[in-house]
Parts: structure tokens; sequence; C-alpha cells
């Protein structure tokens, strides 16, 4: 059996809406097109390493819900709910990683291998997969489809995502689209300047707006002039604006993509793992665990994800939550209370409150 061409790990998705069906028969090979590892004879599902299923033992709820495994013999699709400005950089590459050790090496994971050949090849930058399901855009319309089927995940389904304190990935989002990339920034084709937002400029240089600094570097002179603009106009404005759409923002990525604090606390029980920015070891060995990767296979995968060097951060360092003064910490808070409920709710199920 050959090498499976290695992962590029933006995987686009066309057909979601197979995430669903769990009767649905695998797809077989048509006429002409290149054998894959279900061509071949059906792999029997061996028991769990110990080392698994004494990690999966000591991670899951009572409910057996909570940092739970993927269900072997059921698991259909993989689905990795990504959000933005989270810093899940590390848990893409490793299941990159994990995907690709399956892939070289058929036999050794069942599971994984079910989802491979379910992809059919189709899992590289630009084809289609309805059996991992990991880029923004096609994760979260598998979420919206859950959520229009009674905020319930399918059994079939093995959902993962990560979540970061709200405040930090608001600022998050505020630099990167307020401030100019940096021109020597791997950033690809991405646009070098991000900023469209006028009133921001009113602060940044009230006597002569338009030669507003957006430069990477003066972010951290800007401290008031943020603060100000922060607490008199865009916090103002998101509010305001959350109210009018009756959802989060781009700035409440969790209200926006959950639709509702209270849908969201039905179905992050569901996932098979939810993990925390600020607890990414923890989160990357879950994932581990829930894929039924043995210790010594998920030490690997993790050091060769943390070295990947597409993680590289293509931004330079901007002010963090704890630079600004209490007062506006608390407005911040304040604003993203829904956010907050969500990541507060994450927390406690886990055992982390």
């Amino acid at each position: 059996m050959g090498r499976r061409p290695a992962l590029v790990f933006w995987l686009a998705v066309s057909r979601v809406a197979t995430a669903y069906s769990s009767d649905e028969p695998p797809q077989h090979p048509s006429p002409g097109k290149v054998s894959s590892r279900r061509d071949h004879p059906q792999q029997v599902l061996e028991p769990l390493p110990s080392s698994v299923a004494e990690r999966a033992s000591s991670t899951s709820g009572d409910d057996g819900k909570r940092q739970g495994v993927c269900d072997p013999h059921k698991t259909s699709t993989l689905v990795f709910v990504k959000l933005h400005q989270v810093g899940s950089g590390t848990a893409m590459a490793l299941l990159e990683e994990l995907l690709k050790t399956a892939g070289d090496h058929p036999g050794q994971n069942p599971l994984l291998d079910r989802l491979l050949d379910g992809s059919d090849g189709h899992h590289l930058k630009g084809g289609a997969s309805r059996t991992i399901i990991i880029n923004h855009q096609d994760s979260a319309k598998a979420l919206e489809g859950w959520i229009k089927h009674g905020n319930s995940i399918p059994h079939d389904v093995c959902a993962m995502t990560i979540l970061r304190d709200p405040s930090e990935r608001f600022l998050s989002t505020f630099f990167k689209g307020n401030y100019d990339i940096p021109k020597d920034a791997d950033v690809g084709t991405a646009i070098q300047k991000r900023h469209d937002v006028p009133a921001f400029d009113k602060y940044l240089s009230p006597k002569n707006p338009k030669h507003a600094d957006h430069s990477w570097s003066s972010a951290f002179k800007h401290k008031d002039a943020i603060s100000q603009y922060l607490a008199e106009s865009l916090l103002p404005k998101i509010a305001g604006k959350r109210e009018k759409l009756g959802r989060g923002t781009q700035y409440e990525e969790y209200q926006g993509k959950f639709q509702s604090v209270t849908v969201a606390k039905a179905l992050l029980p569901q996932f098979k793992v939810v993990g925390l920015t600020e607890d990414e070891d923890g989160a990357l060995r879950h994932m581990c665990t829930a894929l039924h990767v043995p210790d010594d296979d998920c030490d690997t995968a993790i050091a060769a994800a943390k070295a990947n060097p597409l993680l590289s951060h293509h931004f330079p360092a901007h002010p963090s939550v704890s630079f600004f003064d209490a007062d506006l910490q608390a407005k911040l808070a304040s604003t993203l209370d829904g956010e907050w409920q969500i990541y507060n709710h994450t927390k406690s199920m886990l055992g982390m409150a």
C-alpha cells in the first residue's frame, strides 16, 4: 500500500449535510478510481490500549459526554469547530500529524483509517470530504445543522473545539483588524492594511485623523487612545449591534457561532473535546484520547505539531488585557458577558472553575 500524500490542513468540505446521516452506507470507489484501504479486508477493532483507556476514564465526566472518546464503531465524521482568534493552530497541526501518520501506517488506528477512507483522498486543500470537517466555513455549517436539529450532535459525529479567554480573544480581533500587518510578516496573500474604522483614527490622531499611525509597533504607545475608543465608541456599538442582530457580533464569536448562551451550554457538553487555549497541552492530549491514540504516539505527534513552521506567529505581540487598567477590563467583561458565561460554563464543565 502506498503512502498517502501529506495533508495540507485547510480542509474544505462541500457535503456537510451527510454528517447528519448515520445510516448512509460507505461510498465505494467507482470503476477506474484508485483503490483505497476500503478495498481490503475489514479491519477488526481491537480494545483500546491501556494508556488510552486510562486517560479516557480520567477525562470523562459522570455523564459520559465531557471529554469523552469517539466511538470506534459508530463514528463516521470528525468535526473540529474552528473558531476565530482562539489560537487553535497547534490543535489543527496535531490533527494533521495524526491523520498523516494513520495514512502512512494503515491498520494501526481503525477509527482514523475509516475517516481517511471516507474522504477518498479528497481531504487536500481545495478538495471535499464528508468524513473530515475542520475548516472555519464548513465546521460552522455543521454547527448550524446541529442547532437546527434541536441542539443535538448526531451520535456518529466526533465533535471537538477550543475556546479562549473572551477578553483576550476580543483584543486579538481588534488589533488584527485595526493595525497594519507588518510587511515582513508571513501571512501569504493577506491584505497588509486591514483597518477600516475611521472613528478609531480620530482617537489616534485628533488633529489629523488621516495620518493616524496604524503601525503594529505603535500599539503599545496607544494605551490611552485605545482605552478611550473602546470605552466610548466600540464597546457601546457592539452592545447595540448585538441587540439589533439578536446574536453575537464578530467580536462575540461564541454567541455568534452558537447563536446564544443557552444553545452553547446545551451543545458544548456533547463535544468529545472542548479545550481551552490557556491549557493547550491538556486540550491536545484530550484530542489524542478521543481519537484512540496511545501516549507515545501522542507525544510524538504533539512535538511535531509544535515544531510545525506554519505555526510561527505571524504578528508581533500586541497588548494583552493586563496592559489596560481595571476600569477598561471591567467594561470589556461587561460587554462580553455572554461570551464569559459560555467560557466560564466550559471551565466549570472541565472542572477548572
